[in-house]
């Protein structure tokens, strides 16, 4: 299935998008804050404190970008997560949550680059409880949300894009909460307050 590339910031305003996300200024206005504590949570099996990967940097993320996690509100569909470049982070059902795993590997890994885990992540209107990391079999760190493992979408190609978006009936963009994001025909669904 070809992906349908969608943004819910018009390209002017995506450069805004991202200077306000890098001075902590979101939703809210609140301030950003530090990665909480990285605790495992016990449901959560192979979670790790965030930092202990060899791999430095999250993946697809710019050398001058804060690694971090960020709730926005997309025109589009809803509140969504973002990295500290601003680009829309996703979730897929062919993971699970508990306890915690990848099962996007080789060439989905190629196509669907997952957030690796930092020590100084920064979160944005993001329960630092819900946030934590796992130990994928490739041997990367990869943060997860609510135990599921965050990715970005390979053809995303500048912040606010959610080519990711529903793909195969599998990706979809993740709510700060860490449930999916998902659109039908009456508007959208899922558990996350709009």
């Amino acid at each position: 299935m070809t992906a349908v590339r969608r943004s819910f910031l018009p390209v002017a305003l995506a450069g805004t998008a991202v200077l306000l996300l890098a001075t902590g200024c979101v939703e809210d206005g609140s301030a950003a804050s530090s990665y909480g504590s990285g605790q495992p949570q016990p449901s959560q099996q192979q979670q790790h404190p965030p930092g202990h990967s060899a791999a430095a940097g999250a993946a697809g993320q710019a050398e001058d970008d804060e690694p971090g996690l960020s709730a926005v509100r997309a025109f589009d569909i809803g509140k969504l997560v973002v990295d500290g470049g601003g680009f829309t982070l996703y979730r897929s059902d062919k993971d699970t949550a508990k306890p915690s795993k990848s099962n996007c590997a080789g060439k989905c890994a190629e196509e669907w680059p997952p957030m690796v885990s930092v020590a100084d992540l920064k979160l944005h209107n993001i329960d630092e409880k819900l946030v934590g990391s796992l130990i994928r079999a490739d041997g990367v760190e990869q943060v997860t949300l609510a135990g599921w493992p965050l990715y970005r979408h390979g053809t995303d190609e500048m912040p606010g894009e959610t080519s990711g978006q529903s793909v195969n009936g599998t990706w979809f963009a993740v709510a700060p909460d860490g449930n999916k994001v998902t659109v039908t025909d009456g508007g959208l669904s899922g558990e996350f307050g709009l």
